[in-house]
């Protein structure tokens, strides 16, 4: 409890570290994302104290997902580009998942273009994306950690 309470103070004194990513674009469906380095979310991952599953996907942010843009005309215009984010070195959690929060402009003004609202969060006062490390679904999968 005390190690879990002195990371969330760290947290909300917002204390981050900085990374790059590339960015993609897919029509089919309509999605955006930025690929991050693996080993960030392989050491993030080996610092959880279960057994898990690698998630599905490579690791990854989420810039649109489950919705059409209202504003195609600048889509996939920045393919391939190298953004910038920061992350939160806490790790989340919840029934089902565990993350760490990403906070980056760059991605937030990807969104701008494509018409879509930005992503607030009351506490941060700015806008929160994540990467996924973890999931505690179907425990027998064979891709599970030990």
């Amino acid at each position: 409890r005390g190690l879990k309470s002195l990371c969330r103070l760290h947290s909300m004194q917002q204390i981050r570290f900085k990374s790059i990513g590339v960015l993609h674009y897919s029509a089919a469906p309509y999605k955006v994302w930025v690929d991050v380095d693996h080993e960030l979310a392989n050491f993030y991952r080996s610092l959880i104290p279960s057994k898990i599953n690698k998630p599905r996907y490579s690791p990854h942010i989420s810039v649109v997902r489950n919705k059409i843009p209202p504003d195609l005309s600048l889509w996939a215009a920045d393919e391939g580009k190298t953004v910038s984010f920061e992350y939160d070195p806490y790790i989340y959690n919840d029934e089902l998942y565990y993350w760490i929060n990403v906070f980056s402009e760059e991605i937030e003004l990807i969104r701008t273009k494509l018409g879509i609202k930005p992503n607030s969060n009351s506490t941060y006062n700015e806008s929160i994306f994540h990467i996924t490390l973890a999931n505690i679904k179907n425990i027998g999968d064979t891709n599970v950690k030990s």
